[in-house]
């Protein structure tokens, strides 16, 4: 199996916040940062086809106990390796992909918001996309 950690080159690791440079919607907005795929100690490969990066903004309308409703409002991605062309999957093993991603001064997201019944929120993720495994998924 294969670990994936996000992170910052330049924060503390306890940190809540993902760190950033700029304004959202005055500046271009800078984040910087590593994703890291470190093998368990079975040091099996991987097979994968494509490890993606992505800043998103989310919108959720919230009830009693769950979510009600979400809608993705911004998202901006960045692939950081991808399969060859002539491979269904290719193998992914200790590795580490730097990202940088600049959100331009249009973005028309909005800034974080929480409610009791709404909550608009920005969040950095990393997606690996693998084979199917059984209990886990794609």
């Amino acid at each position: 199996m294969v670990h994936l950690v996000l992170y910052s080159p330049k924060a503390n690791l306890s940190s809540k916040y993902f760190p950033y440079h700029g304004y959202l919607g005055l500046t271009p907005l800078r984040v910087e940062g590593i994703v890291r795929t470190r093998l368990d100690e079975d040091g099996k490969l991987l097979p994968a086809k494509s490890l993606t990066v992505a800043v998103r903004c989310y919108e959720l309308r919230l009830g009693r106990l769950t979510v009600l409703s979400s809608h993705l409002l911004v998202d901006h991605a960045l692939d950081l390796w991808r399969k060859p062309d002539d491979h269904d999957y290719a193998s992914i093993g200790d590795a580490e992909f730097p990202f940088r991603i600049t959100l331009p001064p249009t973005v028309g997201g909005p800034s974080t918001v929480h409610f009791t019944d709404y909550r608009v929120f920005w969040k950095v993720e990393a997606v690996l996309n693998h084979i199917p495994i059984a209990g886990i998924g794609a």
